[in-house]
């Protein structure tokens, strides 16, 4: 992608790389990316013209990927449902998957973070479940306590996967990352 928005996103991606697992570095540029993203200053950027959003939502799955900060996990949740508002589905798939597999991650808070994004972002993008599912997710995100045990949480959880239209994938292998 081209001017501003393009050197931005460029600009992230290499402090992305750079910094991977510094949470000083990382945690306030997911803040910033979603304020970006979400207010509309990354429109200019339309996959699959623009590779931009596609490399941001790789480099904030690695980045999330084995991370044992929660503060860090829910900014990166937030990061990555700002970008489902692109609607390639390129983009959003794997910002999907990612999410509705953290419906059922190890902290709760988390979870719970994830599922009132991902509901919001349900309401907001009148398209981002199948047609004719969107009440089935709504009612999936906000009347389950995504605090619950987990093992209860594993079915809806797995429901949510096709009224959004992607496909579950499985967990890469658990990597060791420096600062944990």
């Amino acid at each position: 992608g081209g001017g501003l928005e393009g050197g931005v996103a460029g600009s992230a991606l290499e402090l992305l790389e750079r910094h991977r697992g510094d949470a000083r570095v990382v945690l306030p540029l997911f803040k910033t990316l979603t304020l970006l993203v979400s207010n509309g200053c990354m429109d200019a950027l339309q996959p699959p013209a623009s590779p931009e959003p596609l490399l941001l939502v790789g480099a904030v799955q690695a980045e999330m990927r084995g991370c044992k900060d929660v503060p860090m996990m829910q900014a990166g949740a937030s990061c990555l449902c700002a970008l489902l508002q692109y609607r390639d589905q390129g983009v959003r798939t794997p910002c999907l998957q990612t999410l509705i597999a953290l419906l059922c991650h190890r902290y709760p808070k988390l979870r719970r973070h994830v599922a009132e994004h991902l509901y919001v972002a349900s309401l907001t993008l009148g398209d981002l479940c199948l047609p004719e599912r969107g009440e089935e997710a709504i009612s999936a995100l906000s009347e389950n306590d995504w605090g619950d045990e987990v093992a209860g949480l594993k079915p809806v959880r797995d429901g949510l996967y096709p009224v959004f239209g992607v496909e579950r994938v499985a967990p890469p292998p658990k990597e060791e990352r420096p600062g944990g």
